[in-house]
């Protein structure tokens, strides 16, 4: 996923990316059933076998947050409410519109900071 298709993108298609960022590989499309590729345990959106890696509520999302990135909602006036994200101990870098889906907002910001954590690399 590009940082395009994240703006545009659904809470599912935002979870998805996720989870196959951090390692997840997809066996089923019709299921969802995600296994790691490194520890080969294995997750499912239908729980028969478990949960997706990336839950569709505020804590999944916050947990979503790459590891020393902070965020925040902030209103900017003009521009509306905004939600931004930096890495610890810097500005904030990462920015998304509050569209009023909490949930969908953090993971996107989350998906947007995981690829400016690439492009920093």
């Amino acid at each position: 996923m590009n940082r395009d298709q994240a703006l545009t993108a659904t809470l599912d298609e935002l979870r998805d990316a996720l989870a196959e960022m951090d390692g997840w590989n997809r066996l089923e499309r019709s299921n969802d059933i995600f296994e790691h590729k490194d520890t080969g345990e294995i997750h499912a959106s239908d729980g028969e076998v478990a949960d997706h890696p990336y839950p569709p509520t505020l804590d999944g999302a916050d947990a979503a947050m790459p590891e020393g990135w902070w965020w925040s909602r902030y209103e900017t006036g003009a521009e509306g409410v905004k939600w931004c994200a930096g890495p610890r101990n810097g500005f904030a870098s990462v920015y998304v519109y509050d569209t009023g889906d909490k949930t969908a907002d953090l993971y996107r910001l989350a998906v947007l900071c995981c690829l400016a954590g690439e492009d920093g690399k």
